[in-house]
């Protein structure tokens, strides 16, 4: 009997590792972060920053410079069309992010995903919207950036939450 709760628990144990590292919710730091964006071996960068613009919202933003295999770096654009950083968006004198990102990999893709209450209510909880992007390579459009996120998936939070950083538990159930 003991051996068959045993053998029961580790088998419960192991699928859970499975399913917890199933993904990584990569750190992301103020400054210079190095990542392989698209697995090629070469550590490409993004680059987070405080965006100061003397209002009461003060925004962190997000820009990725990919490793060219002929040398060099390229800029990729943002999820926002004609932009290149991607901004967050927090109030001020508090930890409330109403709008906000983050990088997640599995063992192949990387993936930027942003999550943004659907109620701007800033200090009561309330459900995120997520958006899920991978990392693709262009060479068949001339005109176009080399390397962008394309949209893959949308879908909300079951839970309510204060910040947009706190919603990022969530994003196993929901995408992988």
């Amino acid at each position: 009997m003991i051996t068959y709760f045993n053998h029961l628990f580790f088998a419960v144990s192991l699928s859970i590792s499975f399913n917890i590292f199933a993904y990584d919710l990569v750190e992301m730091n103020q400054g210079v972060n190095s990542i392989d964006l698209n697995g090629d071996g070469r550590m490409d960068y993004f680059f987070i920053a405080h965006y100061d613009n003397n209002k009461s919202h003060p925004s962190l933003t997000v820009t990725f410079y990919v490793n060219k295999p002929d040398g060099g770096y390229s800029i990729m654009p943002s999820i926002v069309k004609h932009e290149f950083p991607y901004f967050s968006l927090s109030l001020s004198g508090s930890n409330v992010t109403v709008s906000g990102f983050s990088l997640m990999r599995d063992k192949k893709n990387v993936y930027f995903i942003t999550s943004n209450k659907t109620i701007i209510n800033a200090y009561d909880q309330q459900k995120f919207d997520y958006t899920l992007y991978k990392f693709i390579k262009n060479e068949d459009n001339p005109g176009a950036s080399l390397y962008s996120w394309e949209k893959v998936s949308e879908t909300t939070s079951y839970g309510k939450y204060l910040s947009a950083k706190d919603s990022f538990v969530e994003l196993e159930s929901h995408f992988f």
